[in-house]
């Protein structure tokens, strides 16, 4: 039988290789570099998109449930946190562009109007502008700036979908290439990677509180509706909580936006951990938490708002030798399943017993 002869094996085969080694190689580089600069066009946009789509998900509109001062209460809480997002909003790159410059005006015009409301608020009690006249105001810049984020927002989007489009037509011109069949598959590979990547991110920024890694309040009225659902199909007991960090605006004017961060951060764990797996725990604004038990009536409850509120207490932050402690207020309410209650109805009850757990001296749990 005759020898086979391996493949390459002369000088002229293995110079055609490598000629077609070469320009595959050039090739595959130019497509990563196209990549990268699609990329870094596109952050501005991406950053803004991932932001104002958090803030838009955590967006509470203005509350017309409760007594007069506890509305006062509430809008106050609420322009404290918008405060917050504007701080960040307006220091972010991709809202100085040509595209945004309009939003960005209002935005600008808009925060001082907030702070200055958020200030006559703090009074107490406010100053001598009527009550009635604070929450048209107030409720007016909240709406105002509501639009204002859902204009941003699409607008970031439009410019996703259109970074989406450069990566499709990146994609057609690598595969119009004959003599770079490999290269247009691996492209193929790490495009759908870069966009599922990028869907997944988004699908978890929609579920997910990026600084704590629980649930957020999309995620929260999900879940809570099922298990709401379950309690009363089977006539449950179900209970919800709403957890309130004590002086925490002090933590953050005195100490610093990162250690505010670190604190949410380590009591969102420690509320993790405190929990049962059954439970659900959610960042529903700046520092504040809400508690789902399903199948849990109000003395197991209270046992587990009182170990949690024990647990708060036995961590501390060591910032510049100082050692920084906190305490949480909670407002609990139950169902015993048997009636059909709404997540709204709860959560509203909870939020006056919340009240009054500050009202009270803080640091306690307090049923309603």
């Amino acid at each position: 039988m005759k020898p086979t002869t391996p493949l390459f094996s002369s000088a002229r085969q293995r110079c055609i290789l490598l000629g077609l080694i070469f320009p595959l190689l050039a090739l595959m580089a130019i497509a990563l570099v196209l990549l990268f600069w699609i990329d870094q066009q596109k952050a501005p946009e991406d950053e803004l998109l991932s932001f104002t789509g958090k803030v838009l998900t955590e967006h509470q509109p203005p509350s017309d449930v409760g007594n007069q001062p506890q509305r006062l209460y509430q809008l106050e809480r609420q322009l404290t946190q918008q405060r917050y997002i504007l701080d960040y909003l307006l220091g972010l790159d991709g809202l100085q562009t040509p595209a945004y410059r309009n939003i960005s005006s209002d935005l600008q015009r808009l925060t001082p109007q907030v702070a200055e409301l958020r200030e006559i608020l703090m009074e107490r009690p406010p100053s001598q502008v009527p009550a009635e006249e604070l929450e048209r105001r107030g409720n007016g810049l909240l709406e105002r700036l509501g639009q204002l984020y859902r204009t941003l927002h699409s607008r970031a989007l439009e410019a996703s979908q259109g970074y989406q489009e450069q990566l499709s037509d990146l994609i057609k011109a690598l595969a119009s290439i004959g003599l770079a069949i490999l290269l247009t598959t691996i492209g193929v590979i790490l495009i759908f990677e870069r966009v599922l990547r990028r869907q997944s991110g988004l699908h978890r920024l929609t579920l997910t509180d990026e600084l704590t890694r629980l649930n957020n309040r999309r995620a929260l009225l999900n879940k809570s509706e099922q298990a709401l659902l379950l309690a009363h199909r089977y006539k449950r007991p179900l209970s919800l909580a709403l957890l309130d960090i004590d002086y925490f605006k002090r933590i953050n004017d005195r100490y610093g936006h990162p250690l505010g961060d670190q604190v949410l951060r380590q009591f969102g764990q420690t509320l993790s951990e405190l929990i049962r797996e059954s439970d659900v725990a959610a960042r529903v604004g700046g520092e504040e938490f809400c508690v789902v038990m399903p199948d849990t009536n109000l003395e197991g409850a209270t046992r587990l708002c009182e170990r949690i509120r024990e647990g708060v207490t036995e961590f501390g932050f060591v910032h510049k030798g100082e050692i920084i402690s906190i305490t949480v207020s909670i407002g609990l309410t139950h169902t015993p399943g048997g009636d059909k209650v709404s997540f709204d109805t709860l959560y509203d009850r909870a939020d006056q017993a919340l009240y009054l757990a500050k009202h009270n001296g803080r640091n306690r749990v307090e049923v309603g």
